[in-house]
């Protein structure tokens, strides 16, 4: 554990109170605490439960804090838990993130990347896909990482300039993914990435994920990153606040606390369609540009 880090960070963040150095303090702890764990016997950690910390941590940020974070849960009874969508609020709108996260394993590699859905035929990596396409949205993972290897992590440190530390969050493309680790036929093995095929690039720091798309000119990180306007679909406010198939979980408080026994169940749709897709995100994450004003309240 880098105590030193750890303190600067924490430091600034109670100064400046910022979505960036939140996302940086808590990739160091993601990064600390798989390394915590890994280090004491009898004791294991899965991206299952750094993924509920995680929905935990930022509702309690939509509730209390002053940043632009806000929270939904999916109406839809199937969603998945460890499924999540990310919307972040840009100058034409806001663009769909879908996401799921996977934990590099003590291997150094993310074993499950391409795990196969146990209803489904399709693997996960390509239910994700599918569900962005046909959003039309970017389909991302979380990585949850500690990287054991000493040498390697000070030559990634000369590359970025900064701990390596700061990769306990990063975030990749789920194409990339797929389209550099295909999944191969039932005589094959999949080639699994590890942490030094993803670090320092293509993989980004949460933190230089977040903060280029808001602080960069969307057209110009879109081309960045090998995407046309024609692939995304700018959803407008009440697009992403108002939806049927979202409840609010930190309601401001003129429009009041909806409880469960209220909640309307809803279909996924889009474009106002019905459609059949088998990725089912449970939890979405909203980065808005205005925080809105939130009180605290209890959940019934």
């Amino acid at each position: 554990m880098n105590k030193q880090l750890v303190e600067e960070l924490a430091k600034r963040f109670f100064e400046i109170q910022d979505l960036y150095s939140f996302l940086q303090l808590y990739s160091v702890q993601i990064w600390n605490r798989i390394e915590f764990v890994r280090n004491k016997e009898g004791l294991k950690i899965t991206e299952t439960t750094i993924t509920q910390n995680l929905i935990f941590d930022f509702w309690q940020l939509a509730v209390i804090s002053k940043l632009p974070v806000e929270m939904y849960e999916s109406l839809n009874e199937k969603a998945n838990g460890n499924d999540l969508e990310i919307c972040i609020e840009t100058s034409k709108g806001f663009i769909l993130f879908p996401c799921q996260a996977k934990i590099l394993q003590k291997n150094n590699r993310y074993n499950t990347i391409h795990h196969q859905n146990k209803s489904s035929s399709m693997s996960q990596i390509d239910m994700l896909i599918d569900y962005a396409k046909v959003n039309k949205g970017i389909p991302i993972y979380f990585l949850y990482n500690y990287y054991n290897k000493l040498k390697q992590c000070e030559k990634i440190e000369e590359i970025i300039g900064f701990p390596v530390d700061n990769f306990g969050l990063s975030v990749v493309s789920a194409n990339y993914i797929l389209e550099n680790f295909p999944i191969r036929n039932s005589n094959s093995k999949n080639k699994i990435p590890s942490f030094k095929d993803l670090h320092p690039f293509p993989a980004l720091t949460a933190y230089d994920f977040f903060k280029s798309i808001v602080k960069m000119n969307i057209d110009d990180w879109l081309s960045l990153n090998n995407y046309s306007l024609k692939d995304i679909r700018f959803y407008g406010w009440d697009e992403i606040s108002n939806n049927k198939r979202w409840s609010d979980m930190a309601p401001s408080a003129a429009i009041g606390f909806v409880t469960n026994e209220n909640k309307k169940k809803g279909n996924i749709t889009v474009l106002g369609k019905e459609l059949l897709v088998q990725f089912k995100p449970r939890f979405r994450i909203v980065i808005s540009k205005k925080r809105r004003e939130t009180q605290i309240f209890i959940l019934s």
